[in-house]
């Protein structure tokens, strides 16, 4: 994955893994704005969430497809317990 990719892109591919993944997993809005730092979302699966900012995990990340592989594993983590 190009290391020069924007928020929008990365949240794209965030989602594409997401639903890849996880088919029974439902991803809700919690908030949202008229930018994507104000967007606020919510992994369900049976009795399991994950609330995240895509723009957060977008400006804390160094290597964007390690960030989203960490990100999908801690959902399968989750799922799990």
């Amino acid at each position: 994955m190009d290391n020069k990719i924007d928020v929008h892109e990365f949240n794209a591919v965030l989602n594409e893994m997401i639903d890849e993944n996880f088919p029974n997993t439902i991803k809700y809005i919690v908030s949202g704005g008229d930018y994507i730092k104000d967007v606020m979302l919510e992994l369900r699966e049976n009795d399991k969430v994950l609330r995240y900012s895509p723009y957060e995990l977008y400006m804390k990340s160094n290597d964007y497809e390690e960030t989203i592989d960490e990100f999908i594993e801690g959902w399968k983590v989750i799922l799990q317990q």
